[in-house]
């Protein structure tokens, strides 16, 4: 599968894009309300789909490791993936000890 068609890849990544170049408020308040999302909610899911983009950029590249800010306290920490026997890697932040689990496609399966 190409990369462009590996939805694991495309959707993170275009969440991340769509952050990092901003929305207004006024643009933030309407995704909030269409949702019916608190606004720390949909921080945290653009803080998510970093983290998969990320995730599948160090995948794809063959980088072991990367930077993340947790979505729990925003501290900046590296992930080193490490697959367990099942193709699970788990992280947590040094910080608040917020535990992520991805399955061995990028995808979090917990949060």
């Amino acid at each position: 599968m190409s990369q462009w068609n590996d939805l694991g890849i495309q959707f993170p990544r275009l969440l991340a894009k769509i952050n990092a170049v901003g929305l207004s408020e006024e643009q933030l308040q309407g995704l909030s309300e269409s949702m019916g999302l608190e606004l720390s909610r949909i921080d945290e899911l653009f803080e998510r789909a970093h983290i998969l983009f990320e995730l599948s950029k160090a995948r794809v590249f063959g980088k072991p490791d990367f930077y993340v800010d947790c979505p729990n306290c925003k501290n900046g920490f590296q992930i080193i993936e490490a697959e367990d026997e099942q193709g699970y890697v788990t992280s947590k932040c040094p910080k608040c000890e917020k535990e992520y689990i991805t399955d061995f496609n990028g995808i979090m399966v917990s949060h």
